[in-house]
């Protein structure tokens, strides 16, 4: 209602209305329009544009998701305000995200291992995604061990509660397990 109908914090809670729709709903094509319109309303605000790369990625729009990253990574090196160095942990975890979802397990690791460098409070939450991430890529590979020790650092991640911790409970009682590949259109 406050999305539709707000007055004065509108924005606010259209953008926590497509992080609900593709964290916790699982439905990232509810989450794309809004979060295209946020990104073209607000160009200068970096949260919609990882918002908007987000929702591609889980709606395997991959050249999307990749194109919208290597702006906010262009803006980060050129030190464009607001896109500051800071940003570059989060900016990891995005793209390990996008390969992760491209299956791309290698090249994910890459990025995600790159996330967990930073240890600055304000990107625990990055890490403990990172974490996440990494177990359900052990996962997919039939390395439980390896995943569980992943899962349980993202417990163990001062900051990082939230999501990402609700998750890595998840997959600790019952592991993550790859959607199947969508067929290819001949």
């Amino acid at each position: 209602m406050a999305a539709q109908k707000g007055d004065l914090l509108k924005e606010l809670a259209q953008s926590e209305l497509a992080s609900v729709y593709v964290n916790f709903e699982k439905q990232p094509a509810r989450a794309l329009p809004i979060a295209r319109e946020l990104r073209k309303r607000f160009p200068r605000n970096y949260n919609f544009s990882f918002a908007l790369a987000n929702a591609l990625s889980e709606l395997h729009q991959f050249q999307e998701a990749f194109a919208t990253a290597r702006e906010i990574e262009k803006g980060i090196q050129a030190g464009t305000p607001p896109l500051v160095p800071q940003l570059q942990p989060r900016l990891n975890q995005l793209m390990g995200r996008i390969f992760f979802n491209e299956g791309e397990y290698a090249r994910a690791s890459e990025y995600l291992e790159k996330t967990l460098r930073d240890r600055a409070p304000y990107n625990a939450r990055v890490r403990a995604w990172a974490l996440v991430r990494l177990g359900m890529i052990h996962d997919a590979l039939k390395e439980r061990e390896q995943a569980e020790e992943y899962y349980n650092r993202a417990l163990a991640e001062q900051g990082g509660e939230g999501f990402a911790q609700v998750e890595a409970r998840k997959y600790l009682d019952s592991p993550y397990v790859p959607p199947p590949k969508p067929r290819s259109r001949q």
